[in-house]
């Protein structure tokens, strides 16, 4: 899922090879960045099978607010208002559940400023949330 607007571009697969074939300095970046997108997919499905509500929500909430948050002290910023939606899809679960863990948090932890399309989060509170 995009934060922001995104352009994609299709290249086919033998347009890349050919590339690797002619700057093969390129093939270990590639293939880490592969190794590193195949590690976060096992990590979400492993947070899908084991881990609570609470807890991945939390979880995706500090990795967005490292991402692109932006401190200050014990709070950050995410510059952009997520949906419930957004982030449902983020944790992989329905927005129905996402509104119930949420609405059980106090501002502390999470809150959001609509004229400034903003998320703020309480970094030391939702740590606490992640066991």
């Amino acid at each position: 899922m995009a934060l922001e607007q995104t352009d994609a571009v299709l290249v086919p697969a033998e347009e890349v090879l050919e590339f690797l074939q002619a700057r093969p300095e390129f093939v270990p970046i590639l293939l880490d960045g592969f190794c590193q997108a195949l590690k976060a997919a096992y990590a979400q499905v492993n947070t899908l099978a084991l881990d609570d509500i609470v807890y991945r929500l939390a979880k995706v909430l500090i990795t967005l607010a490292a991402r692109i948050g932006e401190r200050s002290g014990s709070r950050a910023e995410i510059p952009t208002y997520l949906t419930q939606e957004e982030i449902a899809q983020m944790v992989g679960a329905r927005r129905e559940r996402i509104s119930t863990a949420r609405t059980r948090w106090p501002r502390a932890v999470y809150s959001t400023i609509p004229w400034r399309r903003s998320t703020l989060l309480g970094m030391e509170a939702l740590a606490k949330l992640s066991p």
